[in-house]
């Protein structure tokens, strides 16, 4: 028939055309070769990063540098001891792989996104992702004063006169009845081995995904900031594989500044939507200076407006410049629908990078990783402000000098290293401003910009002798060598 007389002929075509790669694979003596050829001939048929535009290169690049940093964050209130789930025929069949989805062993209590800032896991997240298994852990942890609190049974404490008499305030339970449950009921619950039992059978447990779409890994909830919204986790090493788990420095995301940013820049959003893992989307920066109600209840301030695409899910997920720096945590969205309308928001990295940084330090210290971080006692003036306010105060002839020369001193704590050095903040003198000094230099190595002094002194501890070059508003230049402290 016609039919089959044209399905020939093109049978025919095709093998015409595959004919001379057949007879190069014949003739030719190195298959490996051949085979290397031939798929350098296919691959003119594949799209590829060349036939991109510039600005898909750059979100193409971002994407593949980033998205090993970004978290899945999920968290589950743990089975009692003895508790098993349901199990049908299917789940009974893998077992094996309950380690690589420890979330059979609990109900989800929710999750979203997150993103890894330190090589040793630390992930920083929103709060409200978490907040109700941190909410469970410190009613667990609380226990034995929500049990039995002060109004009913008392506080027992000690005399200046002598350590073994004590005062017991007043309690609505009659005495015998306090110390018969205090004997028989408080000391047989929370006995020496108390916090061990609490440490094994956590009421919930937070875990992430990092880099992969099935292994899971637990992580502590270090600490956490309701009035940002934002929470630091730490990925937990298991002692058992830590030979085998040759993946554990993880590759953390670098923050860029939150400060300058301008209405219209490109944003890259990367984050785990309806589940979604590290699903990216883009947009522009939208407005600035937007104040949002945050979980606590008060108003989160400078935050950034965008129409990259955020959804449920996305809420602990970084915010990218065209740079791939982290410059906000996306946390919510303005919808009639549950879905993305255009209007999302994210928290300012300045303000996110700050309290990490103190958190992932305190905790450090905590667990003797690290000296306590030193410190100076002094408050900086962003770079926006620094300008600002040398454009108001200072002559125009040394306005362009002092703009240059390093980073102005907004404030001194009393009795810091710094105010025993007699470095000076803006102060003001009868009705007028008097600028205080400029941090020149630290070590002799030049500073001009805020974020320069805050990474240098973020690496340093308790102790430390630092030599400070400062110039005052007279341009004059003195070196002072002080201790850093602790706060």
């Amino acid at each position: 028939s016609i039919h089959q007389y044209i399905k020939q002929q093109q049978l025919i075509m095709k093998t015409t055309k595959l004919l001379p790669s057949l007879i190069f694979l014949l003739l030719t003596t190195n298959h490996t070769q051949a085979l290397s050829s031939v798929n350098k001939v296919a691959a003119k048929d594949v799209p590829s990063i060349a036939n991109l535009n510039e600005q898909e290169k750059q979100n193409v690049a971002i994407y593949q540098q980033c998205s090993p940093s970004v978290a899945y964050v999920t968290s589950i209130m743990s089975r009692r001891r003895g508790q098993q789930p349901r199990r049908n025929r299917r789940q009974s069949n893998n077992d094996n792989n309950e380690n690589e989805n420890p979330l059979r062993n609990g109900m989800t209590l929710g999750s979203g996104s997150g993103f890894v800032v330190r090589e040793d896991g630390y992930i920083v997240t929103n709060y409200h992702v978490i907040q109700s298994a941190w909410n469970m852990l410190q009613m667990q942890k609380n226990v034995e004063s929500t049990l039995f609190p002060s109004w009913l049974y008392g506080n027992s404490t000690k005399t200046e006169e002598s350590e073994s008499a004590t005062v017991t305030d007043a309690a609505i339970l009659p005495k015998p009845l306090r110390e018969y449950l205090n004997e028989n009921v408080r000391k047989r619950l929370f006995d020496e081995d108390y916090q061990k039992r609490l440490s094994e059978n956590p009421a919930a447990q937070v875990y992430v995904r990092v880099n992969s779409s099935t292994q899971y890994r637990e992580a502590q909830i270090v600490d956490v900031v309701p009035e940002l919204d934002v929470a630091v986790l730490k990925i937990v090493e298991d002692t058992k594989k830590a030979e085998k788990d040759t993946m554990f420095n993880f590759e953390a995301l670098e923050f860029g500044s939150s400060d300058d940013l301008l209405v219209g820049q490109g944003v890259v959003a990367i984050g785990n939507p309806f589940g979604l893992d590290r699903t990216v989307t883009t947009g522009v920066v939208s407005a600035l200076n937007r104040d949002i109600k945050g979980v606590a209840g008060n108003d989160i301030k400078n935050c950034i407006q965008t129409d990259a695409s955020i959804n449920p899910g996305n809420s602990g997920g970084p915010l990218l410049n065209n740079r791939g720096q982290v410059i906000g945590v996306n946390t919510m969205i303005i919808t009639t629908s549950g879905s993305s309308a255009g209007i999302g928001f994210a928290i300012p990295g300045a303000a996110v990078q700050s309290a990490a940084d103190r958190i992932i330090r305190d905790h450090r210290v905590a667990m003797r990783q690290r000296p306590a971080a030193g410190w100076l006692g002094v408050e900086l003036a962003s770079d926006a402000t620094k300008e600002a306010i040398l454009l108001q105060y200072i002559a125009k002839e040394k306005q362009a000098a002092t703009a240059a020369c390093g980073v102005l001193v907004m404030n001194v704590a009393k009795g810091s290293p710094a105010a025993e050095a007699g470095i000076e903040g803006i102060s003001f003198v009868d009705g007028t401003v008097k600028i205080g000094d400029l941090i020149v230099a630290i070590g002799g190595n030049l500073v001009e910009q805020e974020q320069e002094v805050v990474d240098d002194f973020r690496s340093r501890v308790v102790g430390e002798v630092v030599n400070l070059t400062l110039e005052d508003a007279e341009g004059k230049r003195r070196i002072v060598e002080l201790r850093l402290g602790q706060r």
